[in-house]
């Protein structure tokens, strides 16, 4: 089964399944990003701006999985869980605002 059909489940309302949508959402990013910067026209001029951003926000991305691997490892209250997974939503810089606005109704829940 791949990291896509995992998301189609059950809609997730518990922290871990939170985190897991999460976490898959960035490495569904990841790859994108990584077969972008795999099809890149060559050869590629060290002053490419559209380049090293997407070498920048593959860096992202993996701080990001690493913020969120931390979270699901978090063993605190319920009202705790809730308000950082709302922080890490809220600063994330590749969540999509559609991510983002489905993750906090899920939050609510």
């Amino acid at each position: 089964m791949n990291r896509q059909e995992t998301t189609a489940s059950a809609d997730p309302t518990t922290y871990p399944d939170i985190c897991q949508r999460i976490e898959t959402y960035l490495w569904q990013e990841r790859e994108r990003i990584y077969a972008e910067i795999h099809d890149y026209p060559s050869p590629i001029p060290a002053c490419d701006a559209q380049f090293n951003y997407l070498i920048e926000k593959r860096a992202v991305v993996g701080q990001e999985l690493g913020k969120v691997r931390a979270l699901a490892g978090v063993a605190q209250s319920a009202d705790q869980k809730n308000r950082l997974l709302r922080e890490y939503v809220a600063t994330s810089q590749i969540l999509s605002r559609t991510a983002k606005e489905e993750l906090v109704g899920l939050c609510s829940k």
